[in-house]
């Protein structure tokens, strides 16, 4: 999805604007975006295994701990003078981020998966 994202980039931009200042914004985080689709993906999944393994708990207590990061390092952006279009898309992937390392260590790696092979 971010391949193809990518290829039809120059339509898709031209579709909301034609402004050179605005598509200039757009191709400074643009490139991360569809560098990281699979990371959105990936945490997606997860989130659904866990949706449907009834461990919305923790789910919440996840992406609770990835949005407290996530606006920790959003005020230090903004406490340092350093926002710019690339630092906050930078800084909105910390929760996908935590989601799926979430899901990761749940699913993978904790007791409490529903999804463990031990009876």
């Amino acid at each position: 999805a971010g391949a193809v994202v990518w290829l039809l980039h120059p339509a898709l931009i031209a579709v909301f604007t034609r402004d050179a200042a605005v598509v200039q914004l757009v191709m400074t985080a643009l490139p991360m975006i569809c560098l990281l689709f699979p990371l959105d993906a990936a945490a997606s999944i997860f989130d659904g295994s866990l949706l449907a393994a009834k461990q919305s708990n923790y789910l919440s207590a996840v992406q609770i701990a990835g949005s407290v990061v996530q606006y920790g390092v959003m005020w230090w952006l903004v406490a340092a003078g350093n926002v710019t279009t690339f630092t906050v898309w930078a800084a909105l992937k910390i929760v996908p981020v935590f989601r799926l390392i979430g899901g990761v260590l749940r699913t993978y790696f904790s007791p409490h998966s529903a999804y463990s092979l031990a009876t």
